[in-house]
């Protein structure tokens, strides 16, 4: 993902939408690399492409794409009168996080 991230322009548009089921895989890639310090804990990648599934099925990602393709995701789970916010994940680093 680094080499991704370094070549994405910091002017390109950025689109946020609900993921679909297409995203799947992008998603457990993007969100695998931006744990990847994590990988002793889990023992290997965080989340599979049922994982991100299973999250889908009780909640909603928002993923930010730009011309480059899938820039970042947020994981939202309505839970009563509240949501959690998990799963914050960009590929852009710096130069995504002032624009979302």
């Amino acid at each position: 993902m680094a080499a991704s991230a370094n070549s994405r322009s910091s002017e390109s548009k950025v689109r946020i939408r609900p993921a679909s089921d297409e995203d799947v895989p992008a998603l457990a890639r993007l969100i695998n690399a931006a744990f990847v310090v994590e990988q002793v804990v889990f023992d290997g990648n965080r989340v599979d492409g049922l994982g991100v599934r299973a999250y889908m099925s009780g909640g909603t990602f928002l993923v930010a794409e730009d011309s480059g393709g899938l820039a970042g995701c947020v994981y939202i789970e309505t839970r009563s009168d509240r949501s959690y916010l998990g799963s914050v994940t960009s590929s852009l680093g710096p130069n995504l996080s002032p624009r979302i």
